[in-house]
């Protein structure tokens, strides 16, 4: 195992068919990168696969060029980071000191 995955522990989260469904995706995009912006499709090739929304979801498939990929996972990141900040900081989400109520 290399890269990425030589630390992560979500190789064993895979269902079994895994190497099916990636196979699968790359064929269903034509082996092009399937995001698209404003200004239109990707025209890279993709050379990754990843889930658009939900990890349990192994039908909800994309195949993405490593940059894209990369972006995507970046956004989530700061977006699952600042939630958590927000629940943090939110007033309504701290507890009051019990001597104070």
């Amino acid at each position: 195992m290399s890269g990425r995955w030589a630390t992560s522990a979500r190789r064993s989260q895979l269902p079994s068919n895994w190497k099916a469904l990636v196979l699968e995706t790359a064929r269903r995009a034509g082996g092009q990168c399937e995001w698209i912006s404003e200004s239109g499709r990707c025209t890279s090739l993709g050379t990754e696969c990843d889930h658009r929304t939900n990890p349990s979801n192994h039908h909800d498939l994309q195949w993405l060029c490593a940059p894209h990929h990369t972006e995507k996972t970046q956004a989530e990141a700061r977006a699952a980071a600042k939630a958590q900040r927000d629940r943090l900081t939110h007033p309504s989400r701290r507890e009051s000191h019990p001597g104070l109520r």
